[in-house]
């Protein structure tokens, strides 16, 4: 099916690439015979032609370098007018690189550097400025001397040819459109009904997974909160588990997230041990409630405190305790 629809797809490319090349060949032929009657007509014309026809070489077999070049002036001039600096100096650089003699390279090296100076005057001498632009929109125009036909002098049988095509072409670009169109919709339903059973699978173990997530979250707060309790009504912690330690810690955070996080933040890489011992502390306990509560020495207790202010308290020091 895909395969198929790539298939189609290349043929109606080429196709429309057909019909594009026949119109801008049609655009320059037009463009070269109305630069001999009016300038500014020729030059809506060439601004309509694609930039990368003329940027690439790509134009038609018939059309030589000096016509290129010539489209290219005007290219530049419609910069100028529209104050497009850049843009402008672009089309500059190519003529320059483009262009095979001393004498038009000179030429189109002073031009540029006009483009420059003008593209930097001060915008407080606005009528300057417009003189300046005018003038260089001249020059730049006045490169069309070169501009010769290719094509057969009855102008009206080069259009006839160029844009009439055979019944048989437009037959075949409607077929195509509406094959492609019929496949598309067909692999369009296919694979939506393939992506509604995939995210309902994924639906379903998600729920699943937020379940199991949910009792194992519950358990453990459950845990936590007897820990927590405990050590409230006077108990202690000794002989528990590094896990309900854990347990006891995420409590406190999921009961106090501010104090927790205040916690947390004032201290860097706080083993779990150390982080007990602070949140005894935000639980109003003392050095000697915290050693009878953890069932550890004294020396431990200083030992904890000295390891904590080295991991950087920020609103705390060891003095604070």
């Amino acid at each position: 099916m895909k395969k198929l629809i790539y298939i189609l797809f290349i043929l109606l490319v080429l196709l429309a690439c057909t019909t594009s090349q026949n119109k801008n060949d049609l655009l320059m032929k037009h463009a070269e015979r109305q630069m001999r009657i009016d300038t500014h007509s020729a030059m809506i014309i060439i601004d309509s032609i694609p930039n990368s026809l003329l940027c690439q070489d790509a134009a038609p077999e018939w059309h030589n370098k000096r016509c290129l070049q010539v489209f290219r002036y005007n290219k530049a001039a419609i910069c100028v007018q529209e104050e497009k600096w850049e843009a402008a100096k672009d089309w500059m650089r190519l003529i320059i690189m483009q262009d095979d003699s001393n004498e038009g390279k000179k030429q189109a090296i002073d031009l540029f550097e006009k483009l420059v100076l003008l593209s930097n005057h001060p915008k407080e001498n606005d009528d300057i400025k417009d003189s300046l632009k005018n003038l260089l929109v001249s020059q730049l125009l006045s490169n069309d001397t070169c501009i010769k036909h290719y094509y057969a002098s009855d102008y009206s049988s080069a259009i006839k040819e160029t844009t009439i095509q055979s019944p048989l072409y437009w037959t075949s670009i409607i077929l195509l459109v509406i094959c492609i169109s019929l496949l598309l919709f067909k692999q369009q339903k296919e694979n939506k009904a393939k992506d509604l059973f995939q995210y309902q699978s994924l639906i379903m173990q998600l729920n699943k997974n937020a379940e199991r997530m949910r009792e194992s979250t519950s358990e453990k707060l459950g845990i936590g909160k007897q820990i927590y309790d405990t050590v409230k009504s006077g108990g202690t912690m000794k002989n528990i588990s590094i896990e309900y330690e854990n347990y006891f810690i995420d409590y406190f955070a999921f009961l106090f997230p501010y104090e927790y996080a205040t916690i947390t933040q004032a201290y860097t890489n706080l083993s779990l041990r150390h982080t007990t011992y602070l949140i005894l502390r935000q639980m109003g306990f003392n050095d000697t409630d915290i050693k009878t509560i953890l069932f550890v020495r004294p020396s431990t207790i200083r030992n904890y405190r000295l390891r904590i202010a080295r991991k950087g308290a920020k609103r705390k020091t060891v003095r604070d305790y």
